[in-house]
């Protein structure tokens, strides 16, 4: 265990991994052995989704428990950590904006729409790519070779394609953000990003419709290709909380 206050090495951080992904795989293990045999049809979406036939390589069969642990670790990562970011820059974006939250609370239908919105002024990925050509972007020249950090959450914040493009709008339409890529590298959990956002949003702005950010208190968070907040305090009245 390392020390509060020390930053850990490479070889502390990797080790670190390597016991998460490890005991991360141990979980899907047993519930992949639990869920075995069961239904697919049942209302237990893992169920499922073990029990389930798909077409692979032409023939009809269910997953391999490899190939079940693959899907489970990627559905935990994608499902946590982007959604994670992309909830919290949405609830400081509507904390700072009383009258796009009220909006929202006093039109729920325009769930969907806020959802995009914040998907695309705060995108919570930023992929890697290598220059293939030399090449010029905005002026900057590109080398062959060159490795690029591509912001999807500056290409949504484009004047030509976004009016008022820094604005949080509850109700843009249309809405054609980068924010899940596009063509062969788009996010294959895209859906499940925004069925998580859409009931994570749905019920807080139900439940604690009067949230702020603590002005005592500061947002912290990290930029990196996977951009996600730290910390991010608020209050609320306890009197309005509805169950």
């Amino acid at each position: 265990m390392l020390a509060w206050g020390r930053p850990a090495s490479e070889e502390e951080s990797n080790a670190a991994r390597m016991d998460a992904a490890r005991r991360l795989t141990e979980y899907f293990v047993g519930i992949i052995a639990d869920r075995r045999g069961g239904s697919a049809d049942s209302a237990d979406v893992t169920t499922s989704i073990v029990n389930s036939e798909v077409e692979l390589d032409g023939v009809t069969r269910q997953m391999t428990d490899q190939e079940l642990g693959n899907l489970f670790h990627l559905l935990a990562i994608a499902g946590l950590h982007t959604t994670q970011g992309s909830l919290a820059w949405g609830l400081a974006y509507l904390a700072d904006r009383p009258e796009q939250r009220q909006r929202l609370l006093d039109e729920p239908t325009l769930l969907p729409s806020v959802i995009e919105e914040v998907l695309r002024i705060e995108a919570a990925v930023s992929p890697g790519r290598k220059a293939m050509r030399d090449t010029e972007l905005g002026g900057a020249p590109v080398r062959a070779g060159d490795q690029l950090l591509c912001i999807l959450a500056g290409a949504n914040r484009d004047e030509r394609e976004f009016a008022s493009a820094t604005d949080l709008l509850v109700d843009r339409v249309p809405n054609r953000h980068l924010s899940f890529g596009a063509g062969p590298h788009r996010c294959i959990g895209s859906h499940l990003a925004r069925v998580e956002l859409a009931i994570a949003f749905g019920e807080l702005n139900r439940r604690i419709p009067d949230y702020r950010l603590d002005p005592d208190g500061s947002v912290v968070s990290h930029g990196s290709q996977t951009r996600g907040v730290i910390r991010m305090p608020i209050l609320f009245t306890p009197e309005t909380v509805s169950h």
